[in-house]
């Protein structure tokens, strides 16, 4: 197994950045991925400039250079993409690291996040759990077999489009016992996420059961999906904020995770142009990207549309 925290094994930029706090995604195979990992870098500087980022990453060299601090190598032998995801400790440089989904955007301050999980061994934003004999329509997963297997009483229900996590043993085992699940898929019945593994949420999941490890509820303020929205989405991560309602309650997170069909949603795009127009260097393109603005979100908005009378239909 590669060590990816050796210097041999990053690039670093900023050889002085503090290395305490640091920003963690993870971006390969398609070109989509990669480009998104870059509108997730730019939402970061300019909202978090200060606070290194580390991608990894099988781009072509010099693919994210300016965009992150650290260049991590993809490993093939860690899985598949969702599984990538159970080895975040083996990857990350950081002591203490949030992991962000590259399908994201900042709209506002992390440092709320850090100050109210530091000392936690591995957590991210949740309030809802799965009992024995209950029944849950997105985790594709025989619930009866996992609480057969393990002394638990709930499984803690989340998105997992940001995980914090600090480094040292207990992590190191929390992580492992993660891993650990992997081979014991198919008896409890875990299905796959498209192809791409099972869910890191249902393991994870289980680990944290296991550990006795909590998620906390961040009032909306930390990280919230489209899943659920009604009416409008009011995102700037030019000058930062996000408001909208998701099952009925104002939601105004700092990290907007455009997970599954998000990123088709017409602010998405926006905002990355936006993004791109701001911190372009040419005059020339700059005035190109904020031209194009309105038009693709004509297209985009058209296309939602489609998707959501579509979304509507299957209901």
């Amino acid at each position: 197994m590669s060590d990816h925290n050796s210097a041999s094994a990053s690039k670093t930029a900023e050889p002085s950045a503090d290395k305490t706090r640091g920003i963690l995604t993870i971006a390969h195979g398609k070109p989509r991925y990669l480009r998104m990992a870059r509108n997730l870098a730019l939402s970061l500087k300019q909202h978090a400039p200060d606070m290194p980022r580390a991608v990894v990453t099988d781009a072509p060299e010099g693919y994210f250079d300016g965009y992150y601090d650290v260049i991590i190598p993809h490993d093939p032998s860690y899985g598949r993409n969702v599984e990538q995801k159970l080895h975040l400790d083996l990857y990350s440089p950081f002591q203490q690291t949030l992991f962000i989904d590259a399908d994201s955007l900042l709209c506002g301050s992390l440092h709320p996040i850090f100050d109210q999980y530091r000392g936690k061994t591995f957590i991210t934003p949740g309030f809802e759990y799965i009992s024995p004999g209950s029944r849950d329509t997105h985790w594709k997963v025989n619930f009866e077999k996992v609480f057969q297997a393990y002394p638990i009483s709930k499984l803690p229900k989340f998105n997992g489009g940001i995980y914090y996590f600090e480094a040292g043993e207990n992590s190191r085992k929390f992580f492992e016992t993660a891993r650990g699940l992997l081979v014991k898929t198919q008896d409890l019945e875990i299905e796959d996420f498209l192809g791409n593994g099972p869910p890191d949420e249902v393991l994870f999941s289980i680990a944290m059961a296991i550990h006795e490890l909590d998620t906390q509820f961040d009032e909306g303020k930390f990280m919230r999906t489209l899943f659920g929205l009604s009416g409008k989405l009011r995102l700037d991560t030019i000058h930062g904020g996000c408001r909208f309602k998701k099952n009925g309650e104002w939601v105004t997170p700092a990290i907007m995770h455009f997970a599954s069909f998000g990123a088709c949603h017409p602010a998405y795009a926006r905002e990355c142009l936006r993004l791109r127009a701001h911190h372009a260097r040419h005059v020339v393109r700059k005035v190109l990207l904020w031209g194009a603005i309105p038009f693709r979100w004509i297209f985009d908005s058209l296309r939602w549309r489609g998707i959501s009378i579509a979304r509507s239909m299957k209901r």
